[in-house]
C-alpha cells in the first residue's frame, strides 16, 4: 500500500513540475506576444503617419504628427527592438517611397497624354 502511495506521490510531483514548466512557458509567450504587439503597433502608427504626411505634403499643408521625427542622423539607426527591426522599418519605408514615386509617374503620364479629363461631382 505504501508503495502505491509513493508511486502516486511521484506522479503528482512530476505533474506539478510539468504544470510549473507550462506556466513558465505561457508567461514567456505572453511577454513575447505583448512585445511583438507593441512593435507592430508602433510600426503601424509610423506607417499611418507617413501616409498622412505624404498626402498632406502633396496638398501643400503642414501637419505635425503626434510623434516627433528623430534627427536625420538617428533615423537610420536600429531601434534595438526585436533584434534588427530598424532594417525592416527602412525596407518598409523604402518600398512605400518607391511605390509612391511609381504612382506619381503613372499619374503624370496620364495627365500629359491629353486623354485625362477631370470629373467634377
Amino acid at each position: 500500500m505504501s508503495e502505491e502511495i509513493q508511486e502516486l506521490n511521484a506522479k503528482i510531483t512530476s505533474l506539478d513540475e510539468q504544470v510549473a514548466a507550462t506556466r513558465n512557458d505561457l508567461l514567456e509567450f505572453r511577454a513575447q506576444a505583448q512585445q511583438t504587439l507593441n512593435i507592430i503597433t508602433d510600426q503601424l502608427g509610423e506607417l499611418v503617419a507617413y501616409i498622412n504626411r505624404g498626402g498632406n505634403d502633396k496638398k501643400g499643408e503642414v501637419v505635425s504628427s503626434s510623434r516627433p521625427q528623430p534627427p536625420p542622423d538617428d533615423q537610420n539607426r536600429d531601434s534595438g527592438i526585436a533584434g534588427g527591426g530598424g532594417d525592416t522599418d527602412r525596407s518598409i519605408v523604402e518600398r512605400l517611397l518607391i511605390a509612391d514615386r511609381q504612382k506619381q509617374r503613372e499619374r503624370s503620364r496620364g495627365h500629359s497624354s491629353g486623354s485625362y479629363k477631370r470629373r467634377r461631382y
